[in-house]
């Protein structure tokens, strides 16, 4: 019945990447979204500066299994989730050459996708593995 950051960290970056998922999802809908007075961070911000708060993000999700690695709270095999950085990499890329055009930004939803499935994989993996 008590909350503990010794587990409560864990949904701190998934969180964190989920809203990644969402945030990217939001630039093909720009211009419709703005049309109907929808004024989402992506609308407000525009392309060019949403895309860095979309860096923030992700960035974000690795700083917090960092702190939580410095913290004691995961165990130093929780640094596997660094395994996942080409594919943040690759969406980062992708979002900063193209965050004003719906089309070619899908390979950057998908790594971003991906990205969230293979760091949550490894966050579990390094935390099943320090159990046993």
């Amino acid at each position: 019945g008590a909350f503990s950051w010794d587990v409560g960290w864990i949904a701190v970056p998934a969180g964190i990447l989920i809203t990644a998922i969402l945030w990217i999802n939001e630039f093909p809908d720009l211009e419709s979204d703005a049309q109907v007075g929808k004024r989402n961070l992506v609308v407000r911000l525009g392309t060019r500066r949403a895309a860095v708060g979309y860096e923030l993000l992700v960035l974000g999700a690795y700083l917090s299994v960092g702190l939580a690695i410095a913290l004691g709270w995961a165990p130093p095999g929780a640094a596997a989730v660094l395994l996942a950085a080409p594919l943040t990499a690759k969406a980062i890329r992708l979002l900063r050459a193209h965050h004003a055009d719906p089309v070619a930004i899908v390979p950057a939803q998908a790594a971003t996708i991906g990205q969230h499935a293979l760091f949550l994989a490894l966050l579990t993996a390094a935390l099943l593995t320090a159990l046993l």
